[in-house]
C-alpha cells in the first residue's frame, strides 16, 4: 500500500461519511463547503448509527473514524504545518510536496489487513449484486404470472397466494443478503479501526501532511493518477 493512498482515499472516506451521517441522525445541515469535516462532530451519533438495520459500520469503527477527522484538522492546525502561499497552491503542487513529505503511516500488517478487506467486500458486492439481478429477473416473471391468475375467471385467490409468496421471497432473499454481508462487514470495520488508529498517530508526528491532507479534501484534487489504487 503506498504511503499516499491511503490516507487520501480514507481522508475522502470520512468526509463523505461524516457530513453524511450528521445530516442524517441530527437533521443538521450540511457545511457551506461540502469538502469540509465539520467541526462538531458527536461520537455519540456512532452508538445511534449502530441501531440501524445492517448498519454499514460498528460504533468502534466509526469512533475511529471521527477521531482521525478531528485529528486531521487539529494537526493540520498546527502552526508549524502552515506555509506561506498554502491557499495559492494546485491539486498538482499539493500531491507533489504530499509525496515529499510523506511517511510510512500504516503499517504492514495493517495494509495486508486493509487489501484483505476490501477484497472482501468487493466480492460480495459482485456476488450480491449478480444474485440481485437473477432474483429480480425471477419476480418479474412471478409478477406477469400472478396478474395473468388475476384475469383468469375465479383465478383471484391464486394470484393472491402468488403475490404473498413474491413477498416471503423477497424478505428470505433481503435477509440472506445482510446475515452473508454480516462477518464481511465486522471484517472491514476491524480494517477501519486499525488503519485510522495509525493514521491518526502518524498525522500528529507529521502535521504538514496532515495539512497537506486537509488542503487536497477541500479542494476536492484527485487522488494522484499513479497511486489511484488503495490496494496496490
Amino acid at each position: 500500500m503506498p504511503k499516499l493512498t491511503a490516507a487520501l482515499m480514507i481522508s475522502i472516506a470520512i468526509v463523505a461519511f461524516a457530513g453524511a451521517a450528521q445530516a442524517q441522525l441530527f437533521g443538521a445541515p450540511q457545511p457551506r463547503n461540502p469538502n469540509t469535516i465539520p467541526d462538531n462532530l458527536d461520537p455519540a451519533m456512532c452508538d445511534q448509527m449502530a441501531a440501524i438495520p445492517n448498519a454499514p459500520m460498528t460504533p468502534e469503527a466509526c469512533r475511529s473514524m471521527i477521531g482521525m477527522a478531528q485529528g486531521m484538522k487539529t494537526s493540520g492546525s498546527d502552526p508549524s504545518a502552515m506555509r506561506a502561499g498554502d491557499e495559492s497552491m494546485s491539486c498538482d503542487q499539493i500531491n507533489t510536496e504530499m509525496r515529499s513529505v510523506a511517511t510510512p503511516m500504516v503499517s504492514a500488517e495493517t495494509g495486508a489487513q486493509a487489501r484483505t478487506a476490501a477484497d472482501a467486500q468487493m466480492a460480495l458486492m459482485q456476488k450480491q449484486q449478480a444474485e440481485t439481478q437473477g432474483f429480480v429477473a425471477g419476480q418479474m416473471a412471478m409478477g406477469v404470472g400472478a396478474a395473468a391468475l388475476g384475469m383468469v375467471p375465479g383465478g383471484g385467490y391464486a394470484a393472491m397466494a402468488a403475490q404473498q409468496a413474491m413477498m416471503a421471497q423477497q424478505q428470505a432473499f433481503a435477509q440472506k443478503q445482510i446475515q452473508e454481508a454480516a462477518p464481511v462487514r465486522a471484517q472491514t470495520s476491524q480494517a477501519l479501526t486499525a488503519t485510522t488508529t495509525e493514521m491518526t498517530q502518524g498525522m500528529r508526528e507529521n502535521p504538514r501532511f496532515a495539512r497537506l491532507m486537509n488542503m487536497s479534501v477541500e479542494k476536492s484534487c484527485p487522488p494522484p493518477p499513479d497511486m489511484a489504487d488503495p490496494r496496490r
